[in-house]
């Protein structure tokens, strides 16, 4: 299992790509205006099966930028 979590912030966020077997995969702090680009190279990288997303501040705001790339389900 491979798995996106997402820090959000208002202006910033952080992420991590964590697998189950290998351990952290890739982990950054970046502006939430490059969230949607990453994402999407991200999940052709890494073909997450789950995306957690914290309920700290602009998590809204993360959460549609995600599911408006990603096409799925965020929590």
């Amino acid at each position: 299992m491979i798995v996106l979590s997402i820090d959000p912030g208002s202006k910033k966020c952080g992420i991590a790509v964590v697998s189950s077997v290998e351990g952290v995969l890739d982990h950054r702090v970046l502006a939430v205006a490059s969230l949607e680009k990453l994402c999407t190279e991200l999940d052709n990288l890494y073909n997450f099966s789950h995306i957690i997303v914290g309920g700290s501040t602009g998590s809204g705001h993360v959460v549609q930028i995600v599911q408006g790339v990603l096409k799925g389900e965020v929590t």
